[in-house]
């Protein structure tokens, strides 16, 4: 959708300021969300290396 109706739809849970995210649709036509079906909530937290991980990803990363 149009990168400004879909900031009204996902302002809340984006996780990412306006400013910030205007900046990465400038000039855009088209912007893109992922909406998570079930999600799984671990009673003790992962750290990513136990999915071989790094580093927290800045768009998506490939799991095993």
């Amino acid at each position: 959708m149009r990168p400004e109706d879909l900031w009204v739809e996902t302002e809340g849970y984006g996780g990412i300021s306006k400013r910030d995210y205007d900046k990465y649709f400038l000039d855009r036509e088209v912007a893109y969300a992922y909406k998570l079906g079930k999600v799984t909530k671990f009673e003790e937290p992962k750290e990513l290396i136990h999915y071989g991980i790094n580093h927290a990803p800045q768009s998506f990363v490939y799991i095993r």
